[in-house]
């Protein structure tokens, strides 16, 4: 079984009124609407790969063969841009953890 991953939770949480507005936290009609995790907060912002590395993705994506087409080549990229952005994402998660424990 894989091991769960960590998300990081809510990354800006609201109480939203059943017509969608904020609403006021003692209001008996309202949901909690989490919004996006903080992992994929974080992967949205990562930074851009590294040079060297986004060399090895393009080279892996095979983007100077011919014979595949530009979809395959593409989907071959972004799957490693977002395994990138992934990695960065669980690395902030990492850290902010280890420093809740000091």
């Amino acid at each position: 079984m894989a091991k769960p991953i960590n998300d990081g939770g809510p990354a800006m949480p609201t109480e939203l009124g059943r017509d969608g507005a904020q609403a006021a936290t003692d209001n008996p009609h309202t949901y909690r609407h989490s919004g996006i995790t903080l992992r994929q907060w974080y992967s949205g912002h990562a930074p851009p790969m590294p040079a060297d590395l986004n060399r090895l993705a393009l080279k892996y994506a095979d983007v100077d063969n011919s014979r595949t087409t530009h979809r395959e080549k593409c989907d071959t990229y972004l799957s490693i841009l977002a395994e990138w952005s992934h990695m960065y994402a669980d690395a902030m998660l990492a850290h902010e953890a280890k420093e809740r424990e000091e």
